[in-house]
């Protein structure tokens, strides 16, 4: 239906949105939205990452001191240093691709392997099947 997305493609998006209209309408819809608290804003505006926090607290201090934004002051200035970060992705990314590649490299297909699977699958079974019996039939 419609076209996979490359990383080329979402980096494109995220150039031609960083620093434009579209992007600073959103950051005053968050501020409004979130009534002056910007702790969650990296969390919640699209394409941003950590560096983008000193950028945006300019942005909010820019629009208050020009007299643009008159509401919810106090509550900017006590979230302005409390704003959380995205956790660094690389490394998860890192440790999931190591898991997956020793996963691939070990061999697989043993027969202990498939024995384990196949008790461990008679003794879920039976248990549910006594379960159920003693639910259904045992003295309450």
């Amino acid at each position: 239906m419609h076209p996979l997305i490359s990383k080329d493609d979402y980096k494109g998006f995220a150039a031609k949105y960083r620093g434009s209209d579209e992007e600073s309408q959103d950051l005053l819809d968050f501020y409004a939205e979130n009534e002056g608290d910007i702790s969650n804003i990296i969390l919640s505006i699209m394409c941003c990452v950590n560096d983008d926090a000193p950028r945006f607290v300019k942005f909010f201090e820019d629009k208050i001191g020009a007299g643009d934004i008159k509401h919810f002051v106090k509550m900017f200035n006590k979230t302005k240093t409390k704003i959380q970060l995205l956790a660094d992705e690389r490394k998860e990314a890192k440790a999931e691709k190591a898991k997956l590649k020793q996963k691939l490299e070990k061999p697989s297909g043993s027969m202990e392997d498939l024995e384990k699977m196949i008790l461990a699958k008679r003794e879920n079974a039976f248990g549910g099947f006594l379960g159920y019996m003693e639910n259904k039939y045992g003295e309450k």
